[in-house]
C-alpha cells in the first residue's frame, strides 16, 4: 500500500482516515487508517505505490486528505528517495483540496492537476545529487489539522529519467504532544528569462515578512542546476543588508544548518531575499529558465525557522522576482559580510 504507520509510544489514539482513489494504470483503491498516539510519536510511511515512470521529466503527485479533529504536530520528516530515478521530491501541506491518490501534476502536461489547493506550506524537500535528511530542531514541530491551515498532504516527485517503478516517499513523524516551539520554512521559487550564453547572470527574489513574532533561522539551502555558481540568502532591514548565508556551487551543496539561538532572526517588516548566480561563460546557447525540465535552470531557496508565536505566519512561499541592483544600488549583494 502507499503508506503504513508505526506507533512508537502511547496507547490512546486519534484516527485519521486516508482514501486513495483509483487512478490511471493499475494503482488500486486502498483505504488506510492512521493512528496518532495521544502521547508519544507515530510514524506515517508515505510513499509512491510502484509508480511506473515512462519518460524523463515526468511529474507525479500523491495527494491525501488530512483533517484530524485535534491538533497534530509534525516533529520530523525523513526522505527516502530513489536517487537514481528521482530529480527532486517535495512534501506540501495544503489548506484547500488536492488531487486524490496518484495523479499527473506535470507542468508540461495538458492534463496537469494543481498540486496544492489554497494556501501551500513546504514541509520537506529533497533534491539530487544530495544524500541527506534534515532534522527538525529539538522540541519543535509544525502544526497540522485542528485549527491549522494544513488540511491535506501532497507529495510531488519529479523524475529525471524513465524506466522504473518508484516507491520513493517520506516518513512523517506525528505527535499530539504540543512542542515548545513551532517550526516551518519560507521557500523561494523564482523564475527568470533564459540565461544568455557567455556571461554571468543573477536572479533575485524579495518578499516582506509582516508577522508579529520573530523567526529564528536554523537552516537554509539552495537548489539550482549545473550553471548555479552562487546562492545568497539575506534580509534587508531599514536599508541594511544582513546575510543569512551563502552557498558556493549550489548545484552540489546540501542544506546548511545554523544555531537558532545564536544566528539571524527575521523580524516584522524585514524583506527576506535570495539571489542565484549562474555562470554560463562556457555556454554557446541560451539556457531556458523554469521548473519543467532538468536541463532548465532553477532558483529555489529555503530558510527554516523556529518561532515562539502561537501559529505559523502567512508567508510560506515567495515568487516575487526583483531587480535588486536597481532597488538597492548602494548595497553590494555579492560582497561577503
Amino acid at each position: 500500500t502507499p503508506f503504513h504507520t508505526k506507533q512508537l509510544h502511547g496507547m490512546h489514539t486519534l484516527l485519521l482516515i486516508f482514501v486513495i482513489s483509483t487512478v490511471a494504470r493499475c494503482w488500486p483503491v486502498v483505504i488506510g487508517v492512521v493512528q496518532v498516539a495521544e502521547h508519544g510519536v507515530t510514524v506515517l510511511h508515505y510513499q509512491m505505490p510502484d509508480v511506473d515512470v515512462d519518460r524523463p521529466d515526468q511529474y507525479y503527485c500523491l495527494g491525501e486528505s488530512f483533517s484530524p479533529t485535534y491538533p497534530v504536530y509534525i516533529t520530523n520528516v525523513v526522505a527516502y528517495p530513489d536517487t537514481d530515478l528521482t530529480h527532486h521530491m517535495d512534501l506540501f501541506g495544503c489548506s484547500g483540496p488536492t488531487g486524490e491518490g496518484v495523479y499527473d501534476c506535470d507542468p508540461a502536461s495538458n492534463n496537469r492537476q494543481t498540486n496544492c489547493g489554497g494556501d501551500l506550506q513546504l514541509l520537506m524537500e529533497w533534491s539530487r545529487p544530495h544524500d541527506y535528511n534534515i532534522s527538525f530542531p529539538a522540541n519543535s514541530g509544525t502544526l497540522v489539522g485542528g485549527n491549522s491551515s494544513i488540511r491535506n498532504l501532497v507529495m510531488e516527485n519529479h523524475y529525471r529519467k524513465s524506466g522504473g517503478l518508484d516507491r520513493s516517499g517520506f516518513d512523517i513523524y506525528l505527535t499530539r504532544d504540543k512542542p515548545d516551539r513551532l517550526t516551518s520554512s519560507i521557500y523561494f521559487v523564482l523564475s527568470g528569462a533564459a540565461l544568455p550564453p557567455g556571461e554571468t547572470t543573477t536572479v533575485d527574489g524579495l518578499c516582506e515578512y509582516d508577522g508579529e513574532y520573530d523567526l529564528k533561522v536554523w537552516s537554509y539551502g539552495f537548489h539550482t542546476h549545473e550553471l548555479g555558481s552562487l546562492g545568497i540568502g539575506f534580509i534587508i532591514r531599514n536599508g541594511t543588508f544582513i546575510e543569512i548565508g551563502r552557498t558556493e556551487n549550489p548545484a552540489d551543496t546540501a542544506v546548511v544548518y545554523t544555531d537558532p539561538g545564536d544566528n539571524v532572526t527575521i523580524q516584522k517588516g524585514d524583506l527576506i531575499g535570495a539571489r542565484c548566480e549562474y555562470d554560463a561563460t562556457n555556454k554557446t546557447d541560451s539556457t531556458p529558465f523554469g521548473h519543467k525540465f532538468e536541463n532548465n535552470e532553477m532558483c529555489n531557496f529555503g530558510v527554516g525557522y523556529v518561532t515562539d508565536g502561537p501559529e505559523l505566519p502567512d508567508l510560506a512561499i515567495c515568487y516575487e522576482v526583483v531587480d535588486f541592483d536597481t532597488l538597492y544600488p548602494d548595497l553590494i549583494l555579492n560582497a561577503k559580510i
